[in-house]
Order: structure tokens, then C-alpha cells, then sequence
């Protein structure tokens, strides 16, 4: 499962920003990191970091064993 924003809104602002947005993966075959809440303090503290869009969907396909590999 995996769960992202579409796009940052910080109440200060009251519009659109564009600020990292929280994102979440989660499988048996993912690694678990110590967050336990969903929003953008606490999952910019999570194991995956500050990633871009296309990093994201690159992790997704590649859980979903669908990207071919690099190397040996």
C-alpha cells in the first residue's frame, strides 16, 4: 500500500504550496522505520527522506518486483 498527497496546503498560506508532501509505504516486504504518524513533520523523519515524484514511483514499481535491475 502506498499513500501520497497530491500537493502541500499549510494553513498559514491558505493556498497551494510547493512543499514536500508526506508520502507512506507500507508491505511485508518493506522496511519499517520508527514513524507512527502521517503528516509532514513526521514522515520527513522517516526512512525515506526527501524524495522527488519520479523517485517514488521508481520505489513502487520496484516493490512491485516490475523494474528490471542494474548490475550484476
Amino acid at each position: 500500500m502506498a499513500l501520497a498527497a497530491d500537493h502541500s496546503t499549510p494553513c498559514e498560506r491558505k493556498e497551494h504550496s510547493g512543499e514536500p508532501v508526506p508520502i507512506v509505504i507500507s508491505g511485508k516486504s518493506v522496511r519499517r522505520d520508527f514513524v507512527k504518524e502521517y503528516n509532514e513533520i513526521a514522515c520527513s523523519m522517516g526512512g525515506l527522506g526527501r524524495i522527488k515524484g519520479s523517485d517514488f514511483i521508481r520505489i513502487l514499481l520496484d516493490y512491485l518486483e516490475v523494474t528490471v535491475k542494474q548490475g550484476n
